[in-house]
């Protein structure tokens, strides 16, 4: 399995006028059809972090079970996420 390190961010305004950075991992890996990367939500906590399988979120208990990460792979990545609040 081979892990990225770039990180991209997107920005998007949520329902509490926050802008909201979204940073995924650029690579966690990749097969013959699928593309994976390690996406998480600077603003919405209780999301957390979720695998992106194309273009399709899927939750980390479903990406252990479908062996796609592992704990030690997910500790081992610095996943940097900033949360700013949209100034008057």
């Amino acid at each position: 399995m081979k892990i990225g390190q770039f990180v991209v961010y997107r920005s998007y305004y949520n329902s509490q006028n926050h802008i909201c950075k979204l940073a995924s991992t650029e690579l966690i890996t990749e097969d013959d059809t699928h593309t994976y990367y390690l996406t998480y939500t600077g603003c919405d906590l209780e999301l957390g972090y979720y695998i992106k399988e194309d273009n399709k979120f899927i939750k980390l208990s479903e990406a252990f079970e479908k062996n796609l990460i592992t704990f030690d792979e997910i500790n081992s990545l610095e996943i940097l996420y900033k949360q700013e609040k949209q100034s008057d």
